[in-house]
């Protein structure tokens, strides 16, 4: 997560930088090889770089989502395996055994490791909405420069703060 949240965080310094050329001007000074080619302008770049933004932010987000919904995705981690019927009766037979301080501590370790994942998810959540949050204020700034592209330029930033307040942030 927070290598997506870097990523987008140094896109938007580029979309920034970008913003503040004109729209028409040339990216490269060099003439094309072609004449059918043409330089990457300013506006073409603002549209590649904030579809970027906007992927790796709707990525990011419903990752952190799917982690709050369903921990065990991320949690379980690369080749662990359920507990078996077979370790379910050893636990039984140890506690009945006077062995309960591994069931006990198990407890208070599963306890810890919620309480870390609550606090982790507070802090990679509010990374995430102060980069959504700059995102929206540049994708408004962008606007009016790539307003004349046959593209749609909706911007669905305020849908993804709104998923992060009312399922993430509110359910952590």
């Amino acid at each position: 997560m927070g290598t997506l949240i870097e990523l987008a965080s140094g896109t938007l310094d580029t979309l920034s930088h970008l913003i503040s050329r004109p729209a028409g001007q040339a990216l490269t000074m060099a003439s094309p090889t072609r004449p059918s080619e043409r330089p990457l302008d300013v506006s073409a770049a603002l549209l590649a770089t904030r579809r970027t933004i906007e992927a790796v932010l709707f990525y990011a987000t419903t990752q952190l989502g799917a982690w709050v919904m369903t921990p065990e995705l991320l949690d379980s981690g690369a080749g662990t395996e359920p507990d078996t019927a077979d370790d379910a009766a050893a636990d039984l037979a140890l506690i009945t055994h006077g062995e309960q301080r591994r069931s006990s501590s198990r407890r208070e370790s599963t306890v810890m490791t919620e309480r870390m994942r609550r606090g982790l998810t507070g802090e990679i959540s509010s990374e995430l909405k102060a980069v959504l949050e700059k995102a929206r204020n540049l994708f408004a700034r962008s606007q009016p420069t790539t307003a004349g592209e046959n593209q749609s330029t909706a911007d669905i930033t305020n849908v993804l703060l709104g998923f992060l307040n009312q399922r993430v942030i509110g359910s952590s």
